[in-house]
C-alpha cells in the first residue's frame, strides 16, 4: 500500500496521506519525500490529512518544517483537515495561525488562485501608479 500520493494541479503540488493514523516513522517517510522531490520543485504546496484519524507531534513538527522552507523561497503551504480532534490539536498547538488549514482540497486550490488574483491586481496596480504599462 502507498503511504502518500502525489499530484499536480496547475502549479500547485497536493501531497495526500492515505493513512489514518501517522506516528514518527511515517512522518519522517513524509518529510524525506517533501525534502527531496516536491519542496525543490514547487512554492505552492497542500498536505491533505483529510483521511486521518490521529496524527502525532512529530508529523506536527514535520508541517512546521516544510511550512518554514516554502516560506523561505516564497512559497505557501495549505493543509485539508476534515477531523475536528485534529483541528482541535492544530488550534492548541497554534499551527493554525502559521498554516492556513482548509476544510476542503477545492477551498485549499481556490485560496491558492484567489492569492495569485490580488497579487496581479497589486502588481498591475504599483505599475499604473508609476507610470509603467504592465502589458
Amino acid at each position: 500500500m502507498e503511504y502518500f500520493e502525489h499530484e499536480i494541479i496547475e502549479d500547485i503540488s497536493i501531497e495526500s496521506v492515505k493513512m489514518v493514523r501517522i506516528t514518527f516513522i511515517e512522518a519522517k517517510l513524509f518529510w524525506e519525500r517533501l525534502q527531496t522531490s516536491i519542496i525543490p520543485l514547487y512554492n505552492k504546496v497542500i498536505v491533505d490529512i483529510s483521511k486521518c484519524k490521529f496524527i502525532d507531534s512529530a508529523f506536527m513538527g514535520v508541517l512546521v518544517r516544510i511550512h518554514r522552507k516554502l516560506l523561505k523561497k516564497g512559497g505557501e503551504l495549505k493543509l485539508v483537515v476534515d477531523d475536528k480532534q485534529i483541528e482541535r490539536y492544530f488550534i492548541i498547538a497554534e499551527i493554525d495561525k502559521i498554516i492556513d488549514t482548509n476544510i476542503s482540497l477545492a477551498e485549499a486550490i481556490n485560496s491558492f488562485n484567489k492569492k495569485d488574483k490580488v497579487d496581479n491586481m497589486v502588481l498591475f496596480q504599483q505599475a499604473m501608479d508609476v507610470g509603467n504599462s504592465p502589458m
